[in-house]
């Protein structure tokens, strides 16, 4: 009997009677001519080059595909195999070249599986951190089930495009983009709150900033107006944008400590509420002013801490909306006679205005001097 391996990898045992004929391989269908080589085993005088192939037949038997002597198969065998480890020697180790760049190919393929299914995000940047196929780390970005890994991979791409397309949805993406119009257009468009004030903590460029706060005020996203207040610095353009609007305003016009920039928008505002907090915050500034330039003793100060405390429930005065002036006193009182002089201060606004309304200086003074709020 003699042993016949087709390409397949399938091994045939064929009868003394067939050597010389063609034999079809019930495996694949291929058409095999079954030469006149050995018996089941070598005989006496054979050459050392036989008796090894022999042996090698005998070896292909028994052992796993990717492990099989003829490359072929190897390279056949690489298509079902799921054992990253198996493959990863193959391509680092096989010594037929072509086996060596299907099995990288065929590794890079369990990576991008590996990221793309995995909830473990530590596992998954480990699987994108060997990936090199830009197509597949492109999918992964899409289709990951961590979004951690989306956003590992779709760094790791350097495509903007795909960092734009996946930010308009995740704040974390923001993070990842420098260029001033592509954030102007996420502070302006982005999905949610998250996505949009992202976008403007990135923005440097403090007009596409002011735009942005516009087109907040326009379709009404709080988050965003409170987050643009907080990141703009420029007078002019916080103006502009408390001129348009409504009961905002005032969380823009805190920010102006020019006089005649808020004059501006008391003059000019587009509503009420505009026109009414910047009448509030030159009210405010014109104390400040005072508190800089004339001496105040205990009495007065108290007093002007009792007025502000008057209109605790109104959406422009208080303590906590008037928070400059507010600590300004706290300052002057602190330079006075230190914490003394602060608590007693404290004590008899809260005798004349209650505990609720004492609880909101305590906050506004948070850090002055000894104070603790």
């Amino acid at each position: 009997m003699q042993i016949v391996r087709c390409p397949c990898g399938k091994q045939l045992r064929i009868n003394q009677e067939h050597i010389g004929k063609r034999i079809q391989c019930r495996a694949c269908g291929e058409v095999l001519l079954v030469e006149d080589r050995l018996d089941s085993h070598p005989a006496p005088g054979h050459s050392d080059e036989k008796r090894q192939e022999w042996w090698t037949g005998i070896l292909d038997m028994f052992r796993p595909k990717w492990k099989n002597s003829d490359w072929h198969v190897r390279l056949r065998a690489l298509e079902a195999l799921q054992k990253q480890s198996v493959v990863s020697n193959l391509a680092s180790a096989d010594p037929n070249g072509d086996v060596r760049r299907a099995a990288h190919a065929r590794l890079q393929q369990l990576l991008a599986a590996r990221a793309e299914g995995t909830e473990d995000y530590v596992c998954g940047e480990d699987a994108v951190s060997e990936l090199e196929d830009l197509g597949l780390l492109a999918h992964v970005a899409r289709n990951a089930t961590n979004r951690f890994v989306r956003l590992a991979a779709a760094r790791k791409t350097g495509d903007q495009a795909l960092l734009v397309g996946m930010a308009y949805g995740d704040p974390d993406a923001v993070e990842m983009l420098d260029d001033q119009r592509i954030l102007a257009d996420l502070a302006k468009y982005g999905e949610d709150d998250s996505v949009r004030t992202a976008a403007m903590k990135r923005l440097k460029d403090e007009r596409l900033l002011a735009d942005a706060a516009i087109a907040a005020l326009a379709k009404h996203h709080e988050i965003s107006i409170m987050a643009a207040a907080d990141y703009m610095k420029d007078p002019r353009l916080l103006g502009e944008v408390a001129v348009r609007a409504q009961d905002e305003a005032l969380r823009f016009l805190v920010r102006i400590d020019d006089a005649a920039i808020v004059q501006w928008v008391a003059e000019n505002a587009l509503t009420v509420p505009a026109r009414k907090a910047a009448e509030v915050r030159l009210d405010e500034l014109a104390q400040l002013e005072a508190l800089r330039t004339a001496p105040q003793d205990f009495e007065t100060l108290v007093k002007a801490l009792v007025s502000i405390a008057s209109y605790a429930n109104s959406s422009l005065r208080g303590f906590l909306k008037q928070e400059q002036l507010t600590r300004a006193i706290g300052y002057r009182l602190n330079s006075l006679g230190g914490m003394p002089m602060m608590l007693k201060a404290h004590d008899a606004v809260r005798s004349m205005r209650g505990r609720v309304v004492g609880r909101e200086l305590e906050v506004a003074w948070d850090g002055i001097g000894q104070w603790q709020g």
